[in-house]
């Protein structure tokens, strides 16, 4: 039918466009509610209450003018029951409206506003929108997804075809001076304003990109371009990411959501730092890792490097007091320094699994009492295995000497392991071999390490054949295969009993262009390398930049001992490395040197991560039909590929040698949030075949479109830094699933040919990281994640109460089964349908949850997704409370048997203060009779009702609170994506 009314008023006052599809779906909604499914009839009962509006239309209609006609109809029309249902859903609405504005301290609402549910928007009101001194609101959530967009956008400008020169042939200009707050909100692009931190990462840009002579236009005609509005065209780029985000299709990381178009403007998640054996690099590192929380990132450390306790200490001829005392004040200082007000720090601790204090490190955690700032995670060494399947002592090696300091039983530890995070949920486990399997940058930078100590590449290497030049070996023998000798030294005493030995089991590698000293002996023998390189010396290994004229050399000669003359700067050269697993060391012009230290990241890389909510995908046709948006996915892949690899441009590192290294390999982690939700909605199993299929499905699908703009960017902005250090090259790709080519859905081959052509832009596209805060915005369940419970404790002062999962509740409504009461019966089930009478058995297998998948589904899913992705998943393998040890160690086994990379456990009550406890069976009346007994003030203060039905309907109070609490808010934390996080503030402590 033909209509008069075009526009309506909002409750705010402004006008919009008339959508006749939204009444039609307030009327199916309030129908499917109480049974109804006829959108037909929906439809003929909006024409006719458009012909009522029109009947007395005076100007433009109001919402609640439309509202009130809704109602009307219905009666009129005999729709007794959908009217009261719409009109139930109308109070509650009212309701849920004035506890937004109450929460953020507004008097009406905008469509952003709307949007989020409550749960989200108190998330970004407690950790992420800016406030005054006294603690009132001066943004909103609106303004916040404005800032962030715009500075995520502004990469874009620089690779305009009028100021960048891919080529880098262009002079560099002259900088002025720049006082960032003279520009603030001086210019725009189209209809956004730039603040002075735009600028200031404008400029930085800029900076970078005149320094690499890439930049064709001075600083001033690039500022007359901006004023000019040359850039508008690029408006269309920030719409986009906003609308990725307020739309809640895609988040970044909460250092992006907090930092961005802020002071800090840093935006990485998490950074790996390296530490060497020496108070002078603890201290360092410890100090770097005070600089980065203050910024809002997180922090992982390898402390292998680390002499074991007791082991001497020459220059105080004490005892060593081990990497466990140092962690403790890692620990400490964590908790002293909150990261920008967002969060506090999190840390990520590991330790090899061949290290002497392995096993005190395992329990270091026993009883949840210590290093509650830190994941802990074994990293075992490739050849545990060989000792585990033979059932052969492993040797237990100090890592000051690479001597044998005792050995212990390999299935023994193994299971110490596994019991501990029966107990306690940690340690995790990380899998050196297959976490380096599809490294791409292995062949030229070596094993994934903490630091790449290095000599320069005419250095001499002693063989069979004869001498042979650390470059030649690197070119001819990669991966050994001819004899090199080595030094084994043995200490009995005060006497040191050395040996040359030959082995052929080495790597031999390029790692790149790096700074370089020149050491040269008394009896004239040099060597150039990097200033960390370890030299082996009477007194143990050191770095070549703190020897002194004093130390006793090692050099393999008749005298077998050589003192130092000088050291000399050398400027910058191609340096390479020799791996060698017997000895840890090699013979480097005749001075006997260090081997590089293998650990499970790069030092200095961050995490620049970005999670896609793929429910938000999830559509319905006319009739209810649901299907999957596969075009509208892809387009979210496409841009959110390129925002993550605009974060490196813009982002403000908190050190110069992170920066570096982002910028080299440029890393970018476009992940995934949403699946369990989705999996409901599509009516599949987490835990069956057809489910796991769609898992495989959905992330190769991601990762292609991910890999085909990378190679996009490469062609449009210059190819990754690194890429010649990599098996890009090569055409391979860093992850197992190019090897299945009878698994693939996708032209691989055709990725493959297009990265030789043109490259890449990025070293990896695809990392799963921890969602805890994001996904609470987005109001979808956590990455890969099943739901946990499918009504869920949430705490605030007033008690505990529970909520409907808002995926679950969606479906039941759909399916026509939802009531309260059967709410109540979920509840005293423990949260599940499993084992419902009442429930349909066909639902039962769809609506599972996290325990009631076993540990082996778990893996799988888990197995399931590694296949495509390029580095490391968060995911919570979730046991019951009565699986015993041989459960979890089969789970461990199978997860390295089926490529996985790292595991993390949970028991249900495994931790004492129980994380996320699942109902328990209580009496409803009396409990829904305390809750109504509360303080409505404090609610009110909370923005929080009984009525509050936005993140799932509240049913009843819970039992008593088991749960750890938030030290932010005080509310109960859960555990899941490997992560302790708080549902009610976004506070999370992740790995």
């Amino acid at each position: 039918m033909s209509q008069n009314i075009s526009e309506i008023r909002k409750r705010d006052g402004s006008i919009v466009p008339f959508e006749k599809s939204k009444i039609v779906n307030a009327i199916l909604k309030a129908a499917i509610s109480v049974g109804g499914k006829n959108r037909e009839e929906a439809e003929k009962i909006t024409d006719v209450v458009i012909e009522e509006l029109e009947k007395n239309l005076e100007g433009i209609p109001t919402v609640e003018h439309v509202q009130d006609t809704i109602e009307k109809v219905l009666i009129e029309l005999g729709h007794a029951k959908t009217a009261k249902a719409y009109i139930v859903y109308r109070q509650k609405r009212a309701e849920l409206r004035e506890q937004k504005m109450r929460l953020l301290e507004k008097d009406f609402l905008d469509d952003v506003d709307k949007n989020f549910d409550l749960n989200a928007l108190r998330v970004l009101k407690a950790r992420y929108l800016k406030k005054d001194e006294k603690g009132k609101l001066i943004e909103t959530p609106k303004q916040l997804f404005t800032r962030v967009a715009i500075h995520a956008a502004l990469p874009d400008i620089f690779y305009d075809e009028k100021v960048y020169d891919i080529s880098s042939k262009q002079n560099s200009f002259e900088l002025p001076d720049f006082n960032q707050a003279e520009f603030d909100n001086k210019f725009s692009i189209g209809k956004y304003k730039l603040n002075q931190y735009h600028m200031e990462g404008i400029r930085r840009i800029y900076g970078r990109y005149n320094k690499e002579k890439n930049m064709k236009v001075s600083w001033s005609q690039f500022l007359d371009l901006l004023n000019n509005n040359y850039f508008n065209k690029y408006e269309k780029a920030i719409d986009d990411f906003y609308g990725l985000m307020v739309e809640k299709k895609f988040m970044p990381n909460t250092p992006a959501i907090a930092n961005f178009g802020n002071s800090l403007g840093m935006g990485s998640a998490c950074f790996v730092l390296g530490i060497e054996d020496s108070m002078e690099s603890i201290m360092d590192t410890l100090k770097h890792t005070a600089i980065i929380h203050k910024s809002g990132g997180g922090t992982g450390f390898n402390f292998s490097k680390i002499r074991p306790e007791g082991d001497f200490v020459s220059s105080t001829s004490g005892a060593a007091s081990g990497p466990l005392s140092f962690m403790k004040m890692f620990d400490t200082m964590t908790e002293v320094v909150k990261q920008g007000g967002i969060r506090r720090g999190a840390n990520m601790g590991i330790l090899n699994s061949n290290h002497p204090d392995i096993e005190k490190f395992i329990t270091a955690k026993e009883g949840n009492k210590g290093l509650r700032n830190f994941n802990i995670s074994v990293l075992i060494m490739p050849d545990f295995w060989d000792y585990y399947n033979k059932n052969e002592p492993y040797p237990l090696i100090n890592p000051r000497n690479d001597e044998v300091v005792r050995t212990v039983n390999p299935k023994m530890l193994f299971d110490k392991i596994v019991y501990q995070a029966w107990e306690s949920a940690e340690p995790g486990v990380i899998f050196h071999d297959t976490s380096n399997k599809y490294n791409p940058f292995y062949e030229h930078l070596g094993p994934i390490v903490t630091t790449n100590p290095c000599v320069a590449g005419d250095t001499l290497v002693p063989t069979k054949s004869g001498l042979m030049s650390i470059k030649e070996l690197s070119e001819k023998y990669p991966n050994g295969g001819i004899n090199i000798a080595v030094e084994r030294v043995v200490q009995s005493g005060d006497l040191l009993l050395r040996q040359s030995v030959y082995t052929s089991k080495f790597r031999a590698f390029k790692t790149g262009k790096k700074q370089t000293i020149n050491l040269i002996t008394k009896n004239g023998l040099q060597l150039k390398c990097t200033p960390n390189h370890r030299i082996l010396t009477s007194n143990g290994w050191k770095e070549a930049s703190r020897l002194t004229t004093q130390d006793d050399i090692f050099v393999n000669s008749e005298e077998g001992i050589d003192n130092l003359d000088r050291i000399e700067q050398n400027g910058v050269e191609e340096v390479y490395d020799i791996t060698e697993p017997m000895t840890h060391s090699f013979i480097a012009n005749g001075i006997v040197v260090h081997n590089c230290g293998e650990v499970l990241l790069y030092p200095n890389e961050p995490c620049n991560l970005g999670s896609i909510n793929v429910w938000a995908f999830a559509k319905e046709d006319e009739n209810g039909n649901v299907y999957y948006d596969w075009n509208g996915l892809k387009d979210a892949v496409h841009k959110c590929t390129k925002l993550l690899d605009n974060v490196i441009d813009i982002n403000k590192f908190p050190l110069k040698q992170i920066e570096e290294m982002s910028l080299a390999t440029r890393k970018i982690g476009l992940g995934i949030m949403g699946l369990g939700d989705l999996l409901y909605e599509l009516r599949l199993s987490y835990n069956t075949e057809e489910g796991r299929k769609f898992m495989e499905k959905l992330m190769q699908f991601i990762a292609y479109y991910s890999k085909v703009e990378s190679i996009e960017l490469a062609k449009k902005r210059g190819n990754l830094p690194y890429y010649n250090k990599s098996f890009y090259n090569e055409g391979k790709l860093p992850f197992a699933g190019f090897e299945l080519k009878e698994e693939w859905d996708f032209d691989w081959s055709k990725i493959s040919q297009d990265i030789k052509k043109y490259g890449i832009r990025n070293g990896y596209t695809t990392i799963i990281a921890p969602t805890g805060s994001i996904s609470m915005i987005a109001g979808c369940s956590s990455g890969i994640e099943p739901v946990y419970s499918l009504a869920f404790e949430k705490n605030v002062k007033v008690g505990s109460f529970y909520y409907v999962d808002p995926a679950f509740e969606k479906a039941l409504k759909k399916e026509g089964i939802y009531s309260d009461e059967l709410m109540e019966e979920i509840c005293n089930n423990k949260g599940t349908v499993q084992n419902l009478e009442n429930f349909p058995k066909k639902l039962q297998k769809i609506f599972v949850t996290a325990l009631g998948i076993t540990p082996e589904e778990h893996i799988h899913a888990l197995a399931s997704f590694q296949k495509w992705v390029d580095s490391s998943i968060s995911k919570t393998n979730n046991f019951p409370a009565d699986a015993t040890i041989d459960h979890m160690r089969e789970s461990y086994l199978l997860a390295y048997k089926l490529g996985c990379k790292d595991v993390t456990v949970f028991r249900d009550s495994s931790i004492k203060d129980q994380v996320l406890v699942a109902p328990k069976k209580k009496e409803i009346k009396q409990e829904i009779a305390e809750v109504k007994q509360q303080q409505t003030s404090i609610l009110n203060k909370e923005g929080i009702s009984e009525n509050d039905l936005e993140s799932g309907r509240l049913v009843a109070k819970g039992a008593q609170a088991k749960a750890k609490t938030c030290p932010e808010c005080g509310a109960a934390t859960q555990i899941q994506e490997g992560c302790v996080s708080c549902k009610d503030c976004g506070w999370a402590l992740c790995k």
